[in-house]
């Protein structure tokens, strides 16, 4: 079963065009069977570019038709087939493509030719999550700017899917909220700032196409998305129900991400984890499983025609209330990364992260945990787009400094960035704290007290706390709080690029 998020379906007219049948209801189309493109490929639409192999496919009108695909002087042929649905379709894969084209696509059953205009060829991401996924362009801190500057990337192109979910996993997407388009004022409005962003990024920096595909639900937590497979690896003993039917267990797996899995795609973002604050243990393997499912599946419907470990970016939760909360978003963050503090590691791997922790905007229009800052975390997660799902190392680090030592003596504690190989700035001297144990112990116990130990002085790649503990320090931590500080003012930055330190916590 299908559901479509508040719409009616209310049946008007009909028509048949070139064996199609196309139903309009509440000022919608959608096309049915017979002979036509998969919904989401429509003029103007970027496909993959080399050295993946791009994919077209649609629907024919019955089984074992011949069907033809023209591009450029280059004819594809295939025959139609009997899909998982019983409908039958067809599917091409297209040589790599090492021009962006323009090009016109033509395909052709018997008599009937159907084709899609101004097609490009670039790197495709999905952008994926909940609310501050969606967050739109029209609601970040300088919207009528960036609203206006987008007409400048014509080559930048967006598709939104509606807010559908199912619990069966759908072959095409059963609603579109907006298919391909090229930049305007009037369409750049409603689609997701943070998306449009890093993917405008992406192209100033490159210089081909990109594609965005927002596909995003706010409020939804991580398992809606993720298939039974994955989730059956960390949940056993299976998952409750959601608190709506858009939060039930693969519902959005199976009506916004498993329809997408015949197309070719370079990479996803990925913003969420605030749904999941109150069951953050067990979030670390549930992204873990998820990518790894999402890249398995990808790589097999399309028949390895795409990179079995394509890169996948995401944020690390920004703050929420302007409070002192240990617990909730601290948890999450460090879930995140697998409770090691960084990615890419050994099981997130080809994950890069971008931090937000020192993002507070608690007069948010659209509410605290709605932070207008996307600016930031788009030019954050480029960065670790650049070294991790381009392999370039030229652009600086892509991270912010990492502590791998400390040092107690009586009256002090030495924490050491990045082996002694970082350069750091030192913008305020919070955010650190130290627990207090006893000598029968060498980790902080659960019940262990943490008391804030202010920096006392630093050296490029180091900083010195105050020891209120003594030669009983077990423990270590840093903005473990879920708003740790104000904006752009948490404690450590990395002075190339001006990363953030990530929050961390560790044995001493």
């Amino acid at each position: 079963m299908m559901v479509y998020d508040s719409m009616v379906m209310v049946y008007g007219s009909m028509v048949v065009f070139c064996g199609r049948t196309v139903l309009f209801y509440g000022g919608r189309m959608m096309v049915y069977g017979s002979f036509s493109f998969a919904s989401y490929y429509a003029d103007h639409m970027v496909l993959q570019q080399s050295p993946a192999s791009p994919i077209i496919w649609g629907y024919a009108n019955s089984v074992g038709l011949p069907i033809t695909v023209s591009m450029s002087g280059v004819n594809y042929d295939a025959t139609s087939f009997e899909g998982p649905t019983g409908a039958a379709l067809w599917s091409i894969q297209l040589d790599p493509q090492t021009t962006y084209g323009p090009v016109l696509i033509e395909a052709t059953e018997a008599d009937c030719t159907i084709a899609l205009n101004d097609v490009l060829f670039g790197d495709v991401y999905v952008c994926s999550g909940q609310s501050n996924m969606e967050f739109r362009l029209d609601e970040i801190d300088n919207p009528d700017e960036e609203i206006a500057d987008a007409i400048n990337y014509p080559n930048v192109r967006t598709f939104m899917t509606e807010l559908v979910y199912s619990d069966v996993p759908e072959y095409d997407l059963p609603g579109i909220a907006r298919n391909w388009v090229v930049p305007t004022d009037d369409n750049m409005a409603q689609f997701s700032a943070l998306c449009w962003l890093f993917g405008r990024d992406l192209n100033v920096k490159f210089g081909y196409p990109i594609g965005l595909i927002k596909s995003a639900w706010g409020g939804t937590r991580i398992e809606a998305w993720s298939s039974p497979d994955a989730l059956q690896v960390c949940f056993p003993d299976g998952v409750p129900p959601g608190s709506s039917p858009a939060n039930d267990p693969s519902a959005l797996w199976n009506a916004m991400i498993h329809p997408f899995l015949n197309m070719t795609i370079y990479g996803a973002i990925w913003y969420q984890g605030e749904a999941n604050q109150d069951n953050y243990r067990d979030y670390g393997c549930a992204i873990q499983n998820m990518v790894g499912d999402w890249r398995t599946k990808w790589y097999d419907a399309t028949g390895g025609a795409m990179d079995v470990q394509f890169p996948f970016g995401q944020v690390q939760l920004a703050p929420n209330q302007d409070n002192d909360a240990e617990t909730g978003f601290p948890d999450v963050r460090w879930a995140q990364t697998y409770n090691l503090g960084y990615t890419p590691n050994t099981y997130l791997e080809r994950i890069y992260t971008a931090i937000a922790l020192d993002l507070p905007d608690f007069d948010s229009p659209s509410g605290s945990i709605h932070p207008r800052y996307k600016r930031q975390i788009a030019v954050r997660m480029t960065y670790g787009a650049y070294q991790v799902a381009y392999g370039l190392t030229t652009e600086g680090p892509f991270q912010g400094p990492l502590p791998t030592s400390a040092v107690v003596e009586a009256d002090t504690v030495t924490i050491t960035y990045d082996n002694g190989t970082a350069n750091i700035e030192v913008r305020t001297q919070d955010n650190f704290e130290l627990c207090c144990a006893d000598a029968s112990t060498n980790r902080c116990p659960s019940d262990g007290v943490w008391t804030l130990a202010p920096i006392t002085s630093n050296t490029a790649t180091s900083v010195t706390l105050s020891n209120p503990c003594g030669n009983f320090v077990t423990g270590m931590r840093y903005a473990w709080r879920e708003s740790p500080c104000p904006l752009e003012m948490c404690a450590v930055y990395r002075v190339e690029n001006q990363l953030p330190a990530p929050p961390y916590v560790m044995d001493i």
